[in-house]
């Protein structure tokens, strides 16, 4: 079994956002060739994630650091790869950030990696994945769109989903206590499992006609899809899309 760590500190690329030069910019990046079926789990609390698919069996990560001069606050690029799975942290020397402090990162993607995401502030965009994805987030608004299974949760911010055409995401779920959340699909009929303190909003006719209703617990269309989605909702608003429907 091999277990390596490597522990990088930014290299300073210093640019001046304003003529007091506050604030300094550090890059890195990062990459490796992974086997189909390793998992990369990435940890970066306060920042952007941008994540894309890889045309090659490469993954990488590039990374922008924003910090402040007067505060000496550098982040810490932590990766540990075990058994050829990827664990990657950033982590600022100092937990207290001041505004305009962040890290912000791009992912490249390999189609046959799983990846799990840990977040804390900031937005997080994937487009057109086709890889299995776990995203939890503490308030950091999140947009998806996927042809995977995904399971999604934000306690305070809000959620976007969105299930591509040919896919089958089979057993998938989103979770947002104070966020609203958004979920657009164009496979045929998932079957979908809600529970929610609010009134499940729909552009279908259709697919509202299918709901049968327990107290919080609410079900649209068939047990027996190949497509089940489960959402859990307290306080925000849940929206199921079909764009199925013209």
């Amino acid at each position: 079994m091999r277990f390596k760590t490597i522990l990088l500190t930014l290299i300073f690329s210093t640019v001046c956002l304003s003529n007091e030069s506050e604030y300094n910019i550090d890059r890195l990046d990062w990459g490796k060739f992974l086997d189909k079926g390793s998992t990369v789990s990435v940890e970066n609390l306060y920042g952007n994630i941008l994540i894309k698919k890889s045309y090659s069996q490469s993954f990488s990560i590039h990374a922008v650091n924003q910090n402040h001069n007067s505060k000496n606050n550098k982040a810490q690029f932590l990766i540990e790869e075990k058994d050829n799975n990827i664990s990657i942290k950033i982590a600022f020397d100092k937990d207290h950030l001041i505004e305009k402090e962040r890290s912000d990162i791009s992912l490249i993607m390999p189609k046959g990696l799983h990846l799990s995401i840990i977040m804390d502030t900031g937005k997080l965009t994937a487009k057109k994945i086709i890889n299995p994805i776990t995203i939890t987030a503490e308030s950091a608004q999140i947009y998806l769109t996927t042809k995977s299974q995904f399971n999604v949760s934000s306690n305070q911010g809000d959620i976007f989903v969105k299930i591509l055409d040919n896919s089958k995401p089979q057993s998938s779920s989103i979770q947002s206590y104070k966020g609203d959340i958004t979920l657009q699909y164009l496979v045929d009929k998932p079957y979908i499992d809600v529970i929610s303190g609010k009134t499940v909003v729909s552009n279908s006719a259709e697919l509202l006609s299918t709901k049968k209703q327990s107290q919080r617990h609410v079900l649209f269309n068939n047990p027996k899809s190949e497509t089940k989605i489960n959402i859990k909702n307290d306080t925000g608003n849940v929206i199921l899309i079909d764009k199925n429907n013209k």
